[in-house]
């Protein structure tokens, strides 16, 4: 049984957002990786499994070019070289970058799931807040499971990944998975719904703070950044920094 090191915030980056003053994806990235080497540090633990959430929308709700994707997808490589880790970096949304006039419009919510070294390029089912850059554009639904192995030592691991009104609807609940090891749910505004979790060890949600930055209080238990057993009981975090970024020290 490996060491598992969790670490998540809970960044408010919608439009409405009190946590960042630009859409710049480098200066939410900063702010990212700031969170995660708070949690794990500059190095990881061989033999140890590390798993980073931040919550939906993180870098933005608002349509980006499909360039601001890939520069996305290059900086979460570069945060570790070892492939122990996994990281869900909240969502970004982005248009096609189809050369094709009918589908130049579109946009989806998309989130790159780092894991072992290897991209799941996810994008969420169903529409919750997404807008189009000066309202240009229609959503498009994506179509990808959201489930993954990770073979780790002599054991493999099986996550499953939900965006927000997804976890509402039960997309994983529904679906025809093998047995979920760790069930993630990365939202903005989602509460956690036990009858949806399928983690049979953890259930990983991270939800957006609705507070400023300023007047936060300790949400732990309260809607965002939460770990539960597979009984869902919620399990407290090891520490945490200022009501915004929390780590647990568990045992997969």
């Amino acid at each position: 049984m490996p060491v598992f090191h969790v670490g998540m915030c809970n960044h408010d980056g919608s439009s409405a957002t009190r946590d960042f003053a630009t859409t710049s994806v480098q200066t939410r990235f900063d702010a990212l990786k700031m969170a995660v080497r708070t949690c794990f540090g500059a190095q990881l633990t061989p033999g140890d499994l590390y798993c980073f959430v931040a919550p939906e929308f993180f870098f933005g709700n608002v349509a980006l070019p499909k360039a601001d994707y890939r520069q996305l997808v290059e900086l979460c490589g570069g945060l570790y070289t070892t492939q122990n880790f996994i990281l869900v970096p909240g969502s970004i949304v982005t248009y096609s970058g189809s050369k094709l006039a009918w589908k130049s419009g579109r946009f989806a919510n998309r989130i790159p799931v780092l894991y072992g070294g290897q991209v799941l390029n996810y994008q969420k089912q169903t529409w919750g807040g997404e807008v189009g850059a000066g309202g240009v554009g229609t959503y498009r639904n994506g179509t990808l499971d959201g489930d993954f192995n990770l073979q780790f030592g002599a054991n493999n691991y099986r996550f499953a990944i939900e965006v927000c009104m997804e976890h509402d609807s039960g997309t994983v609940a529904n679906a025809n998975y093998a047995p979920v090891d760790v069930h993630i749910i990365t939202a903005n505004t989602v509460s956690f719904k036990p009858a949806n979790a399928m983690g049979t060890s953890f259930t990983l949600h991270c939800n957006a703070s609705m507070q400023a930055p300023s007047t936060r209080t300790g949400q732990y238990g309260h809607q965002t950044c939460n770990v539960y057993d597979q009984h869902k009981n919620v399990i407290a975090p090891t520490t945490t920094w200022q009501n915004q970024i929390f780590y647990w020290n568990l045992m997969l």
